[in-house]
C-alpha cells in the first residue's frame, strides 16, 4: 500500500484491512511501536478480529529487527537502478510496480528473512 503524507491509524486499519481480505490464513504482522500501531481504533478492531489477524511488536529502537527494512532496503535498491521520475504519481506507480514485483515472488519475499537478524520472523 503507497501513500503520501504521515502513517496514521486510519490509514494503517485500511491496510490491516486489506490483509485480511487477501487472506485465507490468519495473518502476524510485525511491527515497531510508532504510535498508530498503537492506536485504540486498531487495538479494537484486531481484539474483533483475533482469529484473523495477531500483530507482534519488536522492542522499541531495534530497526535493525524489523523485516520492512530489509523490504525498503530492497525496494530502494531496485528504484535506483531505473531512471528518476518527474512527478509523484510516477514515484508511486514505479513503487507499486517494484512492491508487487517483489510479492509474486515468494522465494525472494523468503530471502528477505534469511537477513540474520530477522530470520526469527521465518
Amino acid at each position: 500500500m503507497v501513500f503520501e503524507g504521515a502513517l496514521t491509524a486510519s490509514i494503517f486499519l485500511v491496510f490491516l484491512k486489506r490483509l485480511i481480505e487477501s487472506s485465507n490464513r490468519p495473518v502476524f504482522v510485525v511491527l515497531d511501536n510508532i504510535r498508530p500501531h498503537h492506536a485504540r481504533i486498531v487495538t479494537n478492531w484486531v481484539k474483533q478480529h483475533s482469529g484473523k489477524i495477531r500483530l507482534f511488536f519488536l522492542p522499541a529502537y531495534a530497526p535493525e529487527l524489523n523485516p520492512d527494512e530489509c523490504f525498503n532496503n530492497l525496494l530502494k535498491g531496485r528504484l535506483r537502478s531505473k531512471p528518476a521520475v518527474d512527478s509523484r504519481q510516477a514515484l508511486a506507480r514505479r513503487v507499486r510496480s517494484a512492491a508487487r514485483t517483489v510479492q509474486r515472488s515468494p522465494q525472494l519475499v523468503r530471502s528477505l528473512f534469511r537477513e540474520a537478524n530477522v530470520s526469527y520472523a521465518a
